[in-house]
């Protein structure tokens, strides 16, 4: 069966109160949390788009004023030494530059990491003071890959993985690949889209939602298959707790 653990809220925190905490940078405006996940990242694009890209980017916004906001929640990967997008806030900066974004690829989105601001990396501290005074705002962005798995339940019932509802991110995270299980052929089969611990479940049988809801729709056992679409996770699960 899958085991979910640890699951625990979200909390906003100013800028540098806990660098392993959700920080707001700069304000905007809060919305619900729950379908950001859904929104943009996860969803099947009208024009055909695709879901499975893999890339770094830049992108340069101009500040009105100094005061203007970023307006987007991020945590501090200390495994990685990068800033990975939690929420993104109606109002500021970023909300304003996706709005104006001519694809979903050029978006900043839930889940992307940021490498640097104004060229300068290391703690979200460190990056957000560099850039109190200026009005051209610069951000390298990494993106990871998306892909898709079907699984078939064992005898048992079981789909051969446990996962684990991230405290930060409140992502579905895979923990762990059991041996001889429906996962671990799925991955012998299929080592381009082979399933890693870390990888984080955005979607079961097209539902979207919140990391409780894919849980419980992987756990039922009357639903004898599942279509899975994941996102290569960038960090193993033990530097997610």
């Amino acid at each position: 069966m899958v085991d979910v653990v640890d699951v625990l809220d979200v909390n906003d925190l100013d800028v540098g109160v806990d660098p392993d905490s959700p920080t707001n940078i700069g304000g905007g405006e809060e919305s619900a949390r729950s379908t950001q996940v859904m929104d943009d990242t996860c969803k099947r694009g009208s024009e055909g788009e695709n879901r499975s890209f893999s890339r770094s980017f830049e992108i340069s916004i101009e500040r009105l004023e100094q005061s203007e906001p970023l307006g987007m929640d991020v945590v501090y990967r200390k495994a990685v030494g990068m800033m990975e997008v939690i929420f993104v806030r109606d109002g500021g900066l970023i909300a304003r530059w996706n709005s104006t974004a001519s694809s979903l690829q050029d978006r900043i989105l839930h889940g992307d990491f940021i490498l640097s601001l104004n060229g300068r990396t290391g703690s979200i501290r460190s990056m957000v003071d560099g850039i109190k005074d200026e009005l051209t705002l610069r951000l390298d962005v990494r993106r990871m890959s998306n892909f898709e798995v079907s699984l078939a339940r064992d005898p048992e019932g079981k789909l051969g993985l446990t996962v684990k509802v991230e405290k930060l991110s409140k992502y579905l995270i895979v923990l762990e690949i059991l041996e001889g299980g429906p996962l671990q052929r799925w991955n012998a089969e299929h080592p381009d889209n082979a399933v890693r611990p870390g990888d984080i479940v955005l979607e079961v049988n097209g539902l979207l939602g919140e990391a409780g809801d894919l849980a419980q729709a992987m756990m039922d056992p009357a639903v004898p298959s599942l279509h899975l679409f994941l996102r290569r996770g960038l960090m193993p699960p033990t530097a997610l707790d």
